[in-house]
């Protein structure tokens, strides 16, 4: 019924019964926003693609291990939305990503954070490999150097993609 009234010519409503991927989904999005604002600082902003395919695998296997469907990423909760986060100017996790390795600081909500601290616990509780976002969680809580734990991220021996 929600769907069916908000919907119009301009925007377009969906409606999905996974709730633990759309949950995860619309959450994490906000961690690859914060990566992709850190190598965007770096210089490294052609990664971003690697990123965001990297990424949206690493969540669909948290999602799949937590009982939901591993597909759901593939939507609008996650993927749909890497636009407006992982390249808009105006994303705050983006903007703070970039703010971060640059030195800058950055005095608005990037709610991101706290969930790269909720991921490394998922990851240890279901016990689901998060390069992207254990890196995260290390250079924003352990102090590790951004540039050098992201390259090293993105420099992993080489293995099937799937």
């Amino acid at each position: 019924m929600i769907v069916q009234e908000l919907n119009s010519d301009l925007i377009r409503f969906y409606y999905g019964q996974d709730l633990i991927g759309n949950e995860i989904g619309a959450a994490t999005k906000n961690v690859m926003g914060i990566a992709a604002g850190m190598l965007d600082g770096l210089s490294y902003s052609s990664l971003k693609g690697s990123l965001m395919a990297r990424g949206t695998r690493e969540i669909s296997r948290l999602v799949r291990a937590m009982g939901g469907n591993d597909l759901t990423i593939y939507g609008l909760s996650h993927l749909g939305d890497y636009e407006a986060t992982l390249f808009s100017p105006h994303s705050h996790n983006r903007k703070f990503g970039q703010a971060y390795v640059e030195g800058d600081s950055f005095g608005k909500l990037a709610e991101g954070v706290s969930t790269v601290k909720a991921l490394r616990e998922l990851s240890q509780q279901y016990a689901v490999e998060l390069p992207i976002c254990n890196a995260l969680y290390e250079i924003l809580f352990e102090n590790k150097n951004a540039k050098e734990t992201l390259e090293n991220l993105f420099i992993r021996p080489l293995k099937f993609e799937f």
